[in-house]
């Protein structure tokens, strides 16, 4: 018995001899991930040092060190449960062994990257002097071995999510100065009583004004973009925070995730951007024109960085024969269905597809449903980027779905030359003047809802109206639809009563304007054709405000001025009756405001104005009375812009002014340009700020 023991014992201890590796060396090869290089050295059967350690990138998610008993570091295991998160230039590093194995349990040693299964590096552990190292791995010095380089493309922090939440917040800190630039004046007027907040005279330095002036101007490069120089400094600024917070090296396979991180991050902003009920306008009072301008760069830059992100990884796996495995695990298969369903967003965005097929442009933006599902199982902290905005998209599509149940009635449906329908509702209204709509006619589609100007004041009453013109598809077929329904109650169907019938559901009022209307004591009205429905909108409400104040209310007058250039004198129809009010109520001499009105009608041959001084000089603008019709404000020919501001300065000196501009771009161009036109001159000082009203999505 006492022999069998110590056989046992002897076994035991030759078994341990034979598997003891203190003393075996390695060599990372250089040029792994992550820029792994070094020698190993097994200590003892629980720990291992590496001298001459250097990682250049640490930051990789899960990166741990690896054992296997084969070549092929992917079937081996974990060896030290701790995990590598700094870099290194050199020196040495000692590894504790305590994940319950031992140096005779494998032959390579290796980093490895258990969250996307990537090899950093590895080495297979000889006998020293096989492979030409020192013998000792607990003394004495490996050969010198020159520093890698580092890289000037580094990140400016060196943890990827810490950079993506950097720019994050960096977007967000340009819409707080777009608040606090917007926010002021809002809450001074929500201060005052209402229709009380208008300014005195413009007291404004030339710096100023020349500032002002820059920013006024149409775009430098009409070529190239529409954008103002505003909206290029927008974009300049998102542009360099892109380039600031992405700058990277592009050197190692986790160099790649950063644009992983970014695409969250933007993606996340997006979806803060997207939704119509929107707290950046509401609460901090950032225009909707700008949200959306926001949206769209957050949203093309998604792509972009996803993009770089899909195509560096895969290029990767590629040169490491290693895409067929990870093409089979499921978090990879999720990114890419996350990726696809950006591309195809992308495509159906572009302005060609958006102002011709709405609808083709519209509907798939419901992918991003599927690129958020993707985008939280693929990567790590995605709901902090995403979960907000998705919560807010919730809370709108609520509000939403409560507005369909408004009943909203119907008054009238009237038609006027040039293929224009006007609708007037009951139980809806506008908050603001200039505001929009999403409209759903069932007649026309039941599924399509189409936005609109909402051609009214906010009404104490719930009333609003729309004007439609059949431009395109879904309004040629609101045109149609309610001639459909004229013809039909004046037919023999109305007697049998099978009359269709045009019922609408409502979805809004939105949008957050960059000015308070009325707030400047001078208001500028130029439209082109149906751009006159915003126009409407505002000069009724700024009147409106005038009449309930009465003549001692208000600290000074209103004054209007609207150019309206038509093609035809038929479309003058569209809101001759309206025009015609407006006009009564602006020559009660108890309402302290003034309205003056042209009209130019440039597609019929008549005797041209041209630049006829006379008929802007600063008494000569012909008032509307309520018997006259629009002929005595109706003039052929192109208006003269120029003569119009001029006369406009002329009554009103040192007035600031509030300009709204809708139109073709030329018209709109050309307002900006006389807008800003001789305002120095004089006693010319007062700054006329333009509102454009573009309708696009």
């Amino acid at each position: 018995m006492y022999f069998s023991s110590i056989v046992l014992l002897c076994l035991v201890s030759l078994i341990h001899a034979v598997s003891d590796k203190t003393g075996y060396t390695g060599t990372f090869e250089e040029g792994g991930e992550g820029g792994l290089s070094g020698s190993v050295f097994v200590q003892d059967a629980r720990s291992l040092l590496i001298k001459d350690y250097q990682l250049l990138d640490a930051a990789a998610p899960a990166l741990y060190w690896w054992g296997a008993s084969t070549d092929d570091l992917s079937s081996g295991f974990r060896i030290s449960e701790e995990q590598v998160i700094e870099t290194s230039a050199g020196g040495e590093l000692q590894i504790k062994l305590d994940s319950g194995k031992t140096t005779a349990d494998f032959s390579t040693v290796g980093l490895w990257c258990e969250r996307f299964g990537v090899n950093f590096g590895q080495a297979t552990l000889e006998p020293a002097g096989r492979n030409g190292t020192a013998a000792s791995g607990t003394s004495g010095s490996t050969s010198a071995r020159k520093p890698k380089k580092i890289s000037p493309f580094r990140l400016i922090l060196r943890d990827q999510y810490t950079t993506a939440r950097a720019y994050f917040f960096s977007v967000l800190g340009l819409l707080l100065l777009e608040s606090l630039y917007h926010l002021p004046l809002y809450l001074t007027c929500l201060i005052k009583r209402e229709g009380t907040c208008t300014q005195s005279l413009g007291r404004h330095t030339k710096f100023y004004l020349f500032i002002h002036k820059l920013f006024t101007l149409p775009s430098p490069f009409p070529s190239i973009t529409t954008k103002t120089l505003p909206d290029m400094l927008r974009l300049a600024m998102f542009i360099a925070l892109n380039i600031l917070w992405g700058w990277n090296r592009n050197e190692f396979t986790s160099d790649f995730d950063l644009y992983g991180w970014l695409t969250l991050a933007n993606g996340g902003l997006a979806l803060l951007f997207a939704a119509r009920t929107n707290v950046f306008a509401i609460v901090a009072r950032v225009p909707s024109t700008t949200l959306l301008l926001y949206h769209r760069w957050t949203g093309r830059v998604t792509v972009i960085h996803a993009t770089i992100h899909v195509i560096f990884l895969i290029r990767s796996y590629i040169k490491s024969g290693q895409l067929a495995t990870v093409l089979q695990t499921l978090r990879i298969q999720l990114g890419l269905m996350a990726w696809i369903s950006l591309v195809l967003i992308a495509i159906t965005s572009f302005s060609l597809i958006r102002r011709r097929w709405f609808e083709v442009f519209y509907y798939p933006h419901a992918l991003f449903l599927l690129f958020v599902a993707g985008a939280l199982v693929h990567a790590t902290h995605a709901p902090e980027f995403l979960i907000p905005g998705l919560a807010l998209w919730f809370i709108d599509r609520l509000i939403r779905f409560v507005y369909n149940f408004r009943h909203v009635e119907v008054e009238s449906v009237s038609q006027h030359p040039g293929d224009l329908t006007k609708i007037n509702v009951r139980g809806f209204t506008s908050r603001t003047p200039g505001q929009i709509a999403w409209v759903q006619i069932s007649g026309v589609s039941f599924l399509n809802w189409h936005p609109f100007t909402i051609a009214s004041a906010p009404s104490p009453a719930k009333e609003a109206t729309f004007a439609v013109r059949g431009l395109g598809n879904y309004t040629r077929g609101v045109h149609a639809f309610a001639t459909k329904v004229g013809e039909a109650r004046t037919s023999k169907a109305a007697a049998s009563g099978c009359t269709p019938e045009l019922k609408v559901r409502i979805d809004g009022p939105y949008g957050v304007g960059p000015t308070v209307w009325g707030y400047h004591p001078v208001t500028v009205i130029v439209a082109g054709g149906i751009g006159i429905t915003p126009g409407i909108s505002i000069a009724s409400h700024i009147i409106g405000q005038a009449r309930n104040l009465g003549a001692h209310a208000a600290p000074q007058n209103r004054h209007i001025h609207i150019l309206w250039v038509v093609k035809v004198a038929q479309h003058t129809s569209w809101f001759e009756d309206k025009l015609a009010d407006l006009m009564a109520i602006a020559s009660d001499p108890s309402v302290p405001a003034t309205m003056d009105l042209r009209i130019h009608i440039t597609g019929e041959k008549a005797t041209e104005l041209g630049a006829n001084e006379s008929a802007y000089g600063a008494h000569a603008a012909q008032r509307f009375q309520p018997s006259s019709s629009l002929q005595q404000v109706s003039h052929h020919g192109r208006p003269d812009l120029q003569a119009f501001f001029h006369s406009i300065r002329a009554r009103h000196p040192g007035l600031d002014a509030t300009v709204s501009a809708c139109g073709p771009r030329p018209l709109i161009d050309a307002t900006r340009r006389e807008a800003v036109a001789g305002q120095t001159e004089g006693r010319n000082k007062g700054a006329y700020h333009v509102v454009e009203e573009v309708f696009e999505f």
